[in-house]
């Protein structure tokens, strides 16, 4: 029995210490992308070691997605998103023996299926690139190295050239674009169906304007509608869900608590009582309302700047305290009051009551992001366009996580307290075989010995799953405008007593086709 348990108590901990193994490799890759060297991010994810684990596949695709969009190198980006999306998509139908095996070790030995927000984000990166590619009308040039089956070693390589992209080809891109937006409102709004009534990520408002935006540059009769639709939609979103968020509205928490209350009451109710609107809420409705009024004018959108602020929040371990059911003792062990005895003694509790065990979870703490930014934007005269926070990742992932928070907990507490009722039934018949030998004193010590390596062993195995795409930014900030085509200066500023330049961006030509800068700020 002892051997047993020992050999119990390997599993647990190298299961427990098996955790995420490219920790430091983000921390290295955070800094890179702080200090714009995306080239030596580059190379932290397509290390070997960066994620090398099957079940953290999709994380590795969308860490590698995210660092080649940030170095330009949008046909190789586009690569990765488009394998994230179709993984993350077979992900969705479980895996079963994946799920037998985290039910007893944990959640970290499981795929890391992504969150809903984050299978939205695979979609923005995907749209934001192929028009990124029609725009730009060319593939980087790029290296394919040829890897041995083991995935060891290195068999050859290959230097692919650059491609200029002829008109047919560009315009392939803008309605991939287009095609990506289709699929990826039809995945909101089964999120949207699933979430009635819940206080759920349910819908994406920079699918609405940047979809918009792209469905603008195309120009037909319908995806014009399209857009017009897009405007109304978000101002519907903004209120119905985006008033869950801090950044939007100043009574959010109370929003949230009473939010399966407010489809019966007044809309003039909930506004003036569970709703107080933030300046970046009045700065999204504005522009979506100036969006709406110059499509009805058929001045449609030219021009797009998206800001990428920050890093989302990191998860971290949430200690969770769940009762341990004495009740459920297994039927081999016949004597049941000296089971509870040592129960007793071992866990330093009275008999009868009722004793807590403990784990983690994963949690993130939302936060907003406060700085407000404008475009600087020159021809002849000065002019400014704020931009406007659309979607606040760090608190969309803290609702994520909330969210999952009870059915988890339930989850991980049967599972945890079958390993404590296990360990404690091993460390019972521990004590009763080593009390035969060494007497009944250094017998309970056995048997309290065993409970506590096996105690640690739990332990390890159960830390909290913290995996996550950690590239994010926490913020993502927009705006959208009809421009008169032409050659501009324009320059990204931080508001400040005295504005703070982030980004010089020279001449610009806008012109009818389109133009869309963006800007990473970390």
């Amino acid at each position: 029995m002892i051997k047993g348990l020992h050999f119990l108590v390997i599993v647990f901990l190298f299961f427990g210490c098996a955790t995420n193994n490219a920790r430091k490799s983000l921390e290295k890759l955070k800094t890179e992308i702080k200090t714009a060297n995306y080239e030596g991010a580059r190379k932290v994810v397509l290390a070997k070691d960066f994620y090398a684990d099957d079940n953290s596949k999709l994380l590795k695709l969308v860490e590698i997605g995210t660092v080649e969009y940030l170095n330009g190198n949008l046909y190789q980006a586009l690569q990765a998103f488009d394998e994230a999306k179709e993984l993350s998509d077979k992900l969705f139908t479980v895996s079963i023996s994946k799920k037998l095996k985290s039910a007893f070790l944990n959640d970290s030995e499981d795929n890391y299926y992504g969150d809903l927000f984050e299978r939205s984000y695979i979609r923005y990166y995907q749209a934001l690139i192929h028009f990124k590619l029609s725009e730009k009308g060319e593939y980087e040039s790029y290296e394919v190295v040829h890897m041995s089956e083991d995935g060891k070693e290195e068999k050859s390589k290959k230097i692919i050239a650059a491609k200029t992209l002829d008109a047919k080809e560009k315009r392939f891109h803008l309605f991939a674009a287009r095609s990506v937006l289709i699929e990826w409102n039809s995945l909101l709004s089964q999120m949207t169906q699933k979430g009635l009534g819940h206080v759920v990520f349910k819908d994406d408002l920079i699918a609405k304007l940047l979809g918009a935006f792209i469905h603008e540059r195309i120009g037909t009769r319908d995806d014009r509608q399209i857009a017009m639709g897009l405007y109304r939609s978000a101002v519907d979103l903004l209120f119905k869900n985006y008033n869950f968020f801090k950044t939007f509205n100043e009574k959010n928490e109370l929003f949230k608590k009473d939010f399966d209350k407010l489809p019966n009451k007044e809309l003039a109710e909930v506004e003036r009582t569970y709703v107080q609107k933030t300046n970046e809420y009045k700065k999204l409705s504005t522009l979506l309302a100036s969006r709406e009024k110059e499509v009805k004018a058929n001045k449609f959108a030219n021009f797009a700047f998206v800001l990428e602020e920050n890093f989302i929040s990191d998860k971290y371990a949430k200690k969770i305290d769940f009762p341990l059911n004495l009740v459920a003792i297994p039927t081999t062990v016949n004597d049941k009051n000296d089971f509870f005895s040592f129960v007793a003694k071992i866990l330093h509790i009275s008999v009868g009551a009722n004793p807590k065990i403990s784990f983690e979870l994963p949690a993130i703490k939302g936060k907003v992001d406060s700085a407000e930014y404008y475009l600087e934007i020159e021809n002849g005269k000065k002019e400014k366009i704020d931009l406007v926070a659309v979607d606040p990742l760090s608190e969309m992932a803290e609702l994520a996580l909330d969210n999952q928070i009870v059915a988890t907990t339930a989850r991980t507490g049967a599972r945890v307290a079958g390993k404590h009722m296990a360990a404690l039934v091993a460390a019972y018949l521990t004590y009763k075989s080593s009390a035969k030998s060494l007497g009944n004193e250094l017998g309970y010590f056995a048997g309290a010995a065993s409970y506590v390596a096996a105690n640690k062993g739990i332990e390890y195995s159960e830390r909290a799953d913290l995996r996550s795409w950690s590239t994010l930014p926490s913020t993502i900030k927009f705006t959208s405008a009809f421009i008169p085509k032409g050659k501009y200066k324009i320059r990204l500023f931080q508001k400040a007593e005295k504005p703070i330049l982030v980004k010089d961006y020279g001449e610009v030509l806008i012109n009818k086709e389109g133009t869309l800068l963006t800007h990473r700020k970390s």
